[in-house]
């Protein structure tokens, strides 16, 4: 591999990049080509060099990966898990409830307030999710029966 900017050649970063997807996965494949483009652009900017190595070069592809789901005899076992007339058990069991239902992230559920953005009677959430967007996701009578216990127990709870 040469050793000064005005030597590499888009061959030394394309061996560079598939030397990055023999080991890794594509993602990380991908951001270090992103972080390769922004450097090389730097460069012409910057004047070092006249053209960028990766002019025209296309990013490696990154196959759509589902994430992983629970089948229902888990969430049976995590809801059965967390049953009980407890505190710790009503508010484990609202919770579970809402994740379940609404699919939402875990630091959008940690950052309710019970009185702004919880709504039992209409049951809906009100949730910041990423990027400060705001919406409202419905919840089952489920969860809504959960929460309303978990809400019952927590006023008396010290």
């Amino acid at each position: 591999m040469p050793r000064q900017v005005s030597a590499i050649r888009r061959e030394h970063v394309e061996a560079y990049v598939e030397s990055i997807l023999a080991r890794w996965t594509a993602a990380t494949a991908l951001n270090r080509y992103q972080c390769l483009r922004q450097f090389w652009n730097f460069l012409v900017e910057d004047g070092e060099i006249p053209e960028s190595p990766m002019a025209r070069m296309r990013p490696p592809k990154v196959p759509e990966a589902p994430p992983p789901v629970l089948t229902n005899d888990e969430l049976r076992a995590l809801l059965k898990a967390a049953e009980g007339t407890t505190f710790e058990q009503r508010r484990d069991t609202a919770l579970l409830r809402v994740l379940i239902d609404t699919g939402a992230r875990v630091s959008e559920i940690a950052n309710l307030t019970m009185a702004d953005d919880v709504d039992l009677d209409a049951g809906t959430l009100t949730v910041v999710g990423k990027g400060r967007r705001v919406r409202a996701v419905p919840l089952g009578s489920k969860a809504i029966r959960s929460l309303a216990r978990y809400v019952r127990a927590r006023a008396q709870h010290p």
